[in-house]
């Protein structure tokens, strides 16, 4: 959080010129805020900016216009349920995970959702030597700190979109800026992964980061009616609980990751309001996929040419 994202909300309210002191106060609140409670989702849009990029690109409208977006955690199953420790959670997180970045090629999308909007969304392809793509979408108002304000909603949703793409091929890096392509070798882009989703491919990411806990984790397994299985870690956050969930395909494969929190406090800096809110990443593993291609640098950019999906939550620009 910083004064131009102040300054940008306040002005997207109308305010072309904000008062100085209103713009100290805000940022004197935020200074003087407990630090993000919700271990998972407050770590994946930093996580995912590793890299060249600043936060994960945008996606949907409201949820209540589209609520299927994305797997949220299942219903509990208590009966089903078997109780396990973390230490069996990361053993079979990480074998699955392991297992996909296996396949020749991995594709997903990733989705993060403020209060009951969707933020922001990207989609990815991935190949074991490392080339890969990330397409990330933003929607400007619904990411800009309304939620500072306790009556405050986003000015519009799904009107004011940004889209990043980034690429590794071969050996250099791609990044578009401006609505073009600025093109550096392989060895000068940005430390760390494009996304937290390849980033877990690529064994840069922890399959389950270690959490900060106020009290005990509680983990469970049960199996799931595709024939795989699902493994659900529930947090205790203050007055709140973060519930996430893997799901484990019957070929023993990563199929989809999804969190999700309820009157769970996240800090500001996180750009992620108070109540519910939820990431999801959904994986799907290709046996003889078409190499990335290579950037048309004197083309405009264009997802499409990735084999960006034709029906990705939120248009373009």
């Amino acid at each position: 959080m910083n004064d131009q994202q102040i300054i940008e909300y306040l002005r997207s309210r109308g305010r072309a010129e904000p008062p100085l002191e209103l713009t100290r106060s805000v940022m004197a609140a935020i200074d003087e805020a407990p630090p993000a409670r919700s271990w998972f989702s407050a770590q994946l849009p930093a996580l995912a900016a590793a890299g060249a990029v600043a936060v994960l690109a945008a996606v949907v409208i409201l949820l209540g216009q589209n609520p299927n977006v994305g797997p949220g955690p299942s219903p509990s199953a208590e009966a089903s349920a078997t109780a396990a420790s973390v230490e069996e959670l990361e053993a079979a997180v990480s074998a699955a995970t392991e297992r996909l970045a296996e396949a020749p090629g991995v594709e997903g999308v990733h989705t993060s959702m403020i209060e009951e909007y969707l933020g922001s969304a990207g989609w990815f392809d991935w190949r074991p030597n490392g080339d890969q793509v990330v397409v990330l979408r933003r929607d400007v108002d619904v990411m800009t700190p309304w939620w500072m304000d306790p009556d405050g909603e986003p000015l519009t949703v799904g009107e004011r979109v940004e889209t990043n793409i980034t690429a590794l091929v071969g050996d250099r890096f791609y990044r578009t800026e401006d609505g073009a392509w600025v093109v550096s070798d392989r060895a000068d882009a940005p430390r760390g992964p494009l996304s937290y989703a390849t980033g877990l491919l690529s064994g840069e990411m922890p399959a389950v980061p270690p959490p900060t806990l106020d009290a005990e984790p509680i983990v469970t397994r049960r199996d799931d009616a595709g024939g795989g299985e699902i493994w659900t870690l529930e947090i205790s956050q203050d007055e709140g609980t973060t519930t996430l969930e893997w799901l484990i395909g019957p070929d023993g494969t990563l199929a989809s990751i999804a969190s999700e929190g309820v009157d769970v406090t996240l800090a500001p800096t996180e750009n992620l309001g108070t109540g519910s809110t939820r990431f999801t990443i959904e994986f799907t593993a290709h046996d003889d996929p078409e190499p990335i291609p290579t950037p048309d640098v004197d083309a405009p950019p264009d997802p499409a040419a990735f084999g960006l999906p034709p029906d990705f939550p939120l248009p373009g620009p």
